[in-house]
């Protein structure tokens, strides 16, 4: 008795549904010692590739487009500062890490 090759299943029934999370583990901080100049409306590009879906909502930023979360961010991204827009230099703050950086979360 042979056996009889088994269909593939429907279309609808091939749908591979994928969870992923990241976890930042390090990074290599210099800070602006010899910033002379405040950092007006400062943005950041964050690269994705694979079609992401950003889900969560950041702290002291927003996404540069307007864009709700629930963004699609598969090109990448931009946040900008907000509600504080600018960062003061480092001379003038005399260091104030509270002053020349922004901690998104």
């Amino acid at each position: 008795m042979t056996k009889r090759p088994t269909r593939p299943p429907k279309a609808q029934d091939r749908r591979i549904v994928v969870f992923l999370t990241y976890t930042f583990v390090s990074r290599s901080e210099e800070n602006p010692r010899v910033m002379t100049q405040d950092l007006r409306a400062w943005k950041m590009f964050i690269g994705f590739q694979h079609n992401e879906i950003l889900v969560v909502s950041t702290s002291e930023a927003v996404i540069t487009d307007g864009t709700d979360f629930l963004a699609h961010v598969g090109n990448g991204t931009t946040l900008v500062g907000f509600p504080r827009t600018d960062l003061m230099n480092a001379i003038d703050t005399a260091g104030d890490l509270s002053q020349i950086r922004v901690e998104i979360r």
